[in-house]
């Protein structure tokens, strides 16, 4: 099965974006992250403050946001 970005869902996992951002930082980091090949198309949802990644690209995915706004974390949402 394979979610809206064209990955398969079982790839990813979900993440929350802990700390303080607004919603245009949260949409600079999507046009960031989206731009990386191994990461893909990436939404947020700036209401939960979650987001859907590859696992393997946690750190990379970190360094793009941490880049726009210091000091926010991604931080594994386990089931």
């Amino acid at each position: 099965m394979f979610n809206w970005l064209g990955k398969k869902r079982q790839d990813l996992v979900k993440f929350q974006i802990e700390g303080e951002f607004c919603a245009h930082c949260a949409s600079k980091m999507e046009k960031e992250l989206s731009k990386v090949e191994e990461i893909g198309q990436t939404k947020i949802d700036y209401e939960t403050r979650t987001v859907f990644l590859p696992a393997a690209m946690r750190d990379q995915a970190q360094a793009i946001i941490e880049k726009i706004e210091p000091g926010v974390m991604l931080v594994r949402v386990d089931k």
